[in-house]
């Protein structure tokens, strides 16, 4: 979802590294959307205002889902949290924001596969790093996401990563400065929230 450009200013050529929306070209990769036209994975968003991402299986390999797990992570930011809307009528058997999502009928897969849709309101800090991970269920272990593609077929899929240390998606009101590095860019994942710390904010 990067590259590098080169800029010239003043005589000064600069490099930056430039995200743009692009829906995952590799085969079996999770990621975290802002829209499902360009699918951006960077939004700017004013304080207190509403938003929704989604979560898509690009390009899935499987003809159908009967299952879905996968962390939603928010490293840094304070969302009023709304309940996410699962595709097909899956109920979320997890807790906090780990997705073990059972779907009564199967999800019949197309090149971008909305899995859910996360709404949230913004809350006070400007910038919010969103992330996917595996959960690390007793079934299945590694680190990354899976998917069922039949009942007893668990498919371990791989990550869109806008940033280097696994950040997937950008909620923010900065303006990225050519030559500086986004807070998402540095955060590190033990800034980790659970959706009950998050919800407890707004008590």
């Amino acid at each position: 979802m990067c590259r590098q450009v080169a800029l010239t200013i003043g005589g000064l050529v600069l490099m930056a590294s430039v995200c743009f929306g692009q829906l995952d070209t590799e085969p079996n990769r999770l990621g975290i959307y802002c829209d499902l036209v360009e699918y951006q994975a960077w939004r700017g968003i004013y304080p207190d205002e509403g938003i929704s991402v989604y979560i898509v299986l690009a390009n899935p390999t499987m003809a159908e889902i009967h299952r879905w797990e996968a962390r939603f992570g928010i490293i840094e930011g304070s969302p009023w949290l709304v309940a996410p809307e699962f595709t097909g009528g899956g109920v979320n058997t997890g807790s906090d924001l780990d997705f073990e999502v059972f779907l009564s009928e199967p999800i019949t897969c197309e090149a971008a596969t909305v899995l859910a849709t996360v709404s949230f309101i913004m809350g006070g800090i400007p910038n919010m790093c969103l992330y996917l991970s595996g959960i690390d269920s007793p079934e299945i272990s590694g680190g990354l996401p899976v998917v069922w593609a039949a009942p007893d077929q668990p498919v371990q899929v791989e990550i869109s990563k806008v940033f280097e240390n696994g950040v997937g998606a950008v909620v923010s009101d900065l303006v990225p400065v050519i030559g500086s590095r986004h807070p998402c860019e540095t955060t590190v994942s033990t800034e980790d929230q659970s959706w009950s710390a998050l919800k407890a904010l707004y008590r």
